[in-house]
C-alpha cells in the first residue's frame, strides 16, 4: 500500500475574498516566509470560496496564483462554498454548508489543517476524524458576541445555534490561535478546557524599515499622522468616529498633518475629506496603492491612528494596523475603547491613549507636547516592543510549533471527485 508524508499543515480559508488586503498580510506572506525557511515546502492554502465570488475574482486570482507559484507556495481555489449571511448562517443553512464539506472535504490534505474563521474551524471540526486531521482554529474575532450578540438575545434560536457552533469547534480542534489576552480569557469563559490549547500569536506583518532615524529637532515641524485601511459605516473602522475625532484636532491643526490611505472610497469617505476642508485641515488621501507605496508613507509618517468608539468586541481588538503601525516604529494615538491596545500604549510608552473620539484641549494639547519632547524614545519603544513580541520571526515559529505533528506516514486518501478549480 502507498503511503505518502503530507504537507505540515494546510490553511483552509472558507468564503473569503482573495482580494482582502488581509489574506495577503496574514496567510500569503506568512506562507511564502515560513516556506521559504526551509528546503521543504511544507505549506499550502486551499480555498473554498462562494461561486460568485468566485466568478467575480477570477482575474485577481490568476494573477494572485501566479505570485504565489513564484514564491513556491501551492494555492488551491474551489466555487465550493454557500454564501455566509442572512439564510445560509440560519439552522438550514448551516446544515447545507455541512453537506457540501462533507462530500468536498477530500481535496482537503490529511495532517495539520489551520482553518480562519468559525463556520471553517466548525466545518474541520466536525470532519476531522474521517480525514486524520489535526485543526488548528484561528478564529481571527469573536464573531458570536460582537455579530450574533448584537443581533439577537441569549433566548434566540440563532443565538443558542452560533453560541453551539462556537462549543463545537472550541471542543474539536487540537489547538487554538489568539492574538490577544481578551481573546484567549473570552474563550476560557466559554469552555475552561479551552486553556490547555490555546496559543497567542501576534498578527504577522513584515518588517518594513530598519530602526528609523531619529529626528534631530521636531520643534516647528508638523506631526505626521497616517490612517491606513478602510473607512466605512461599520463599527470596525468608523469613519464618523475618525470624523468627530478630526473636528476635536482641527484647532492644532498647524501642528499637524494627517495621511489617510484607503482601500476604495465611499460616501463616508468622502463625507469625511469634505470634513477635512472645511475645517483646513491639512491632509492627503490616497486609493488603493500598491503595498511598495503604502510602506513609503509609513516611513514618512510619526504617528499611527487607532480610533474607536465603544462597542462589545472592542476591547479584544487588536487589529492589523497597530501590528504594521509598530513594524513601522510608529507612535500610535489610540481611543480608551480599544482596551488591549490602550494597555499595550501605556504599559511600553508608545504613543498616547485618548479617553473618547472627542478629546478634550487638555488631552490633545498633552499628546502633541508629549510627542514632541519624547519622540525619539516613542519611535525607539515601538522599535523595540515589535522586535521582542511581535515580530514575524516569533509568529513563524509559534505556527510551525502549533501545526507540528509527529513525522509519520499517512495513507494515501482515495482521490477526490474532480471539481472545477484553480490551481
Amino acid at each position: 500500500m502507498t503511503t505518502v508524508l503530507p504537507p505540515q499543515a494546510t490553511y483552509f480559508l472558507y468564503n473569503e475574498r482573495m482580494g482582502e488586503p488581509i489574506l495577503t498580510t496574514q496567510v500569503f506572506n506568512l506562507l511564502e516566509d515560513l516556506n521559504a525557511e526551509s528546503d521543504l515546502k511544507r505549506f499550502e492554502v486551499v480555498v473554498f470560496q462562494n461561486p460568485v465570488v468566485y466568478w467575480l475574482e477570477r482575474h485577481l486570482r490568476h494573477s494572485m496564483l501566479l505570485k504565489a507559484k513564484q514564491s513556491n507556495l501551492k494555492v488551491s481555489v474551489y466555487p465550493l462554498a454557500l454564501p455566509a449571511r442572512g439564510f445560509w448562517s440560519s439552522s438550514v443553512g448551516v446544515k447545507l454548508h455541512s453537506w457540501l464539506f462533507k462530500v468536498t472535504r477530500g481535496l482537503i490534505p490529511a495532517g495539520p489543517v489551520v482553518s480562519r474563521g468559525y463556520m471553517g474551524s466548525y466545518l474541520c471540526g466536525m470532519n476531522a476524524r474521517q480525514r486524520a486531521w489535526r485543526v488548528v482554529a484561528d478564529p481571527r474575532s469573536l464573531y458570536v458576541r460582537e455579530n450574533i450578540g448584537a443581533r439577537w438575545s441569549g433566548s434566540d434560536a440563532q443565538y443558542r445555534l452560533w453560541v453551539g457552533i462556537e462549543k463545537s469547534w472550541l471542543t474539536s480542534c487540537h489547538h487554538m490561535l489568539v492574538v490577544n489576552d481578551a481573546m484567549a480569557t473570552y474563550y476560557q469563559g466559554i469552555l475552561p478546557s479551552t486553556a490547555t490549547k490555546l496559543t497567542c500569536v501576534p498578527i504577522y506583518a513584515r518588517k518594513a524599515t530598519d530602526i528609523r532615524p531619529v529626528k534631530q529637532d521636531v520643534n516647528g515641524h508638523r506631526i505626521r499622522l497616517i490612517y491606513v485601511g478602510s473607512l466605512s459605516a461599520s463599527k470596525w473602522n468608523d469613519a464618523m468616529a475618525y470624523r468627530a475625532f478630526f473636528k476635536a484636532l482641527a484647532p492644532y491643526k498647524e501642528q499637524l498633518h494627517l495621511t489617510l490611505i484607503v482601500k476604495q472610497t465611499n460616501p463616508e469617505v468622502e463625507d469625511l475629506i469634505s470634513s477635512l476642508h472645511a475645517l483646513a485641515f491639512e491632509h492627503e488621501l490616497h486609493v488603493n496603492l500598491k503595498p511598495g507605496d503604502v510602506q513609503m508613507h509609513m516611513a514618512k509618517a510619526d504617528v499611527g491612528l487607532l480610533i474607536s468608539e465603544a462597542w462589545d468586541d472592542a476591547g479584544a481588538r487588536t487589529g492589523v494596523k497597530t501590528i504594521e503601525y509598530l513594524a513601522n516604529s510608529l507612535g500610535l494615538w489610540v481611543t480608551k475603547p480599544l482596551t488591549e491596545v490602550a494597555k499595550l500604549v501605556n504599559r511600553h510608552r508608545l504613543g498616547f491613549v485618548f479617553e473618547s473620539t472627542t478629546p478634550e484641549p487638555a488631552a490633545i494639547r498633552q499628546a502633541i507636547q508629549e510627542y514632541l519632547s519624547g519622540h525619539a524614545q516613542i519611535h525607539q519603544a515601538a522599535c523595540a516592543y515589535y522586535q521582542d513580541k511581535l515580530s514575524p520571526e516569533l509568529t513563524r515559529r509559534l505556527i510551525r510549533q502549533a501545526t507540528e505533528v509527529e513525522q509519520q506516514s499517512f495513507l494515501t486518501p482515495r482521490p477526490p471527485e474532480h471539481h472545477h478549480g484553480d490551481h
